[in-house]
């Protein structure tokens, strides 16, 4: 038996310590209904950007309506999508080097 972890509990548990992910990259073989269709608002504004690959036309449509209705925009390559969305967790700390 494998047990299983949901995003909020992953976010919660490795997440930056401001409990946002910049870049997630998702390939989750055709799991994107239970990930993107079941309250994605519990965890998509917590992140940057979202890179997932769909497996099918289904999941594409979950995917994408997920996106619009949580703020992000999206941009197609083949079954690869890179959704944009928060900007706030987008930044990264600055550091005393990053003014130069």
């Amino acid at each position: 038996m494998v047990t299983g972890v949901s995003l909020p509990m992953l976010l919660d548990r490795y997440g930056r310590i401001d409990n946002n992910i910049i870049i997630f990259k998702c390939d989750i073989e055709g799991a994107e209904r239970e990930v993107f269709g079941v309250s994605p608002e519990r965890w998509m504004d917590r992140i940057g950007m979202i890179i997932v690959e769909t497996h099918s036309p289904d999941a594409e449509r979950i995917v994408l309506e997920s996106a619009s209705r949580n703020g992000f925009s999206c941009a197609r390559y083949g079954w690869l999508h890179v959704l944009t969305g928060n900007p706030c967790t987008a930044s990264v700390p600055r550091t005393a080097t990053s003014d130069q």
